[in-house]
Parts: C-alpha cells; structure tokens; sequence
C-alpha cells in the first residue's frame, strides 16, 4: 500500500471559499475532501492516508472570526478515523503603503505558514512517513519546498490539490499529479449541520456559514 499524508494550507484553502456561491463550504470536513483527492488517483485502491496536517492561525484582532474559527477547529477534532494534527501560525501587524494614494496604513499578515508547510514536508520525507506528499494549496512559495523534496528523496511523489478558482501553475509544473477541487468535492465533503458529540454536547455550523 502506498502512504499518502496531506498538507493542508489553511487559508489558502479557506480564502478560496470567499465568494458568496462558495460560503455554504466553509464548514469542510477534510478527511471526506482528502478522500476525493485519493478516489481520483489510477493506484486508488492500493493508496491509505496516513495523516492530514492543517496549517492555520487565529486572526486574533478579528473576535467573530476567531469564535467561528475555534468551532471549525473543535469539529475537526472530531475526525477519529483519520489522525488531523493542527499546527498554528500566527499573524504579525504591519505597515503598508496605498498603491494608489500613498498613504500608510496598519495591517496584519500572516507568518510561518510556508515555512510550517515546508519543514513538515521535508521532515516527514526524511522520516519515511509517506510515500506520496500531496500539498492542498495553489500558493506557488511552496515551489522550492517541492523541488528540495523531489530532489533528496526522488521515491517520493509529490501531489498538488489546488482550491477552487486558483491557478498555480508553477506548483503543477512541480508535482507529479494534481487534481482541482471541484464545487462537487465540496458539496460530498461537508460536515453535518450539527455534531453531537458523546457527552451530548453539539458542535453547530456557524451560521455565517449557512
């Protein structure tokens, strides 16, 4: 059987969830959408998850955000058949200049994804715990993350599931298979309106979401 583990770029994936036709799959169960990744592979029914990583952070100065964002954490948690590791970032203020009237302004930009990303690629690499690496993303900065790990470990296959509406065709060029994520993967993979959990405590869809 062959090992496939998955890194998740969390607000990659997330963003491409901003139009309003896509809101309603904001509330995406990845161990179901990871498995349409799989489903659309030739060798799929000699291929096994062995782990899917979900890089993310609090955008903490955003307090609705952050509520719905804890939810979503605590119903991924909730994945028993699939191990889900969360690794956090964190996002750093900053200061900008308008393009257009030149004047400055404070923002936030979120830090250590890419790297997080490209250390757990490579060292899982290292350590022989996939066989195929397949990157949830369409952010081409993890394009030397690819090339590093084809290159010390050329066994390993390198995969791209690229969001819906992204391009990326530096990261296509890279890997040895990829797949689009579709409207009809989103729909198959959402989690219930409503998780209940053993000790009868519900995990509820934000309604923002709905």
């Amino acid at each position: 059987m062959k090992r496939a583990m998955f890194f998740v770029d969390g607000f990659n994936l997330y963003h491409s969830l901003a139009k309003r036709e896509y809101n309603k799959y904001k509330w995406l169960n990845l161990e179901k959408l990871c498995r349409c990744f799989i489903e659309s592979f030739p060798d799929k029914n000699t291929t096994i998850i062995v782990g899917i990583k979900y890089f993310t952070a609090y955008a903490t100065w955003k307090e609705k955000s952050v509520e719905r964002h804890k939810i979503y954490i605590k119903a991924l948690e909730t994945i028993r058949e699939t191990n889900i590791e969360i690794i956090f970032g964190k996002f750093k203020p900053i200061t900008q200049v308008c393009h257009l009237c030149h004047k400055t302004y404070s923002t936030h930009t979120e830090k250590r994804t890419d790297v997080n990303i490209a250390m757990n690629l490579f060292i899982s690499a290292m350590k022989d715990k996939y066989d195929k690496g397949i990157i949830v993303s369409g952010d081409s900065d993890l394009v030397p993350a690819i090339k590093y790990v084809k290159s010390y470990f050329p066994n390993k296959e390198i995969d791209v599931f690229l969001p819906i509406g992204r391009q990326a065709k530096e990261l296509i060029r890279e890997a040895n298979f990829y797949r689009k994520i579709t409207e009809e993967y989103l729909a198959r993979s959402q989690f219930d309106d409503v998780i209940t959990l053993p000790n009868n405590i519900q995990i509820k869809k934000p309604k923002e979401w709905e």
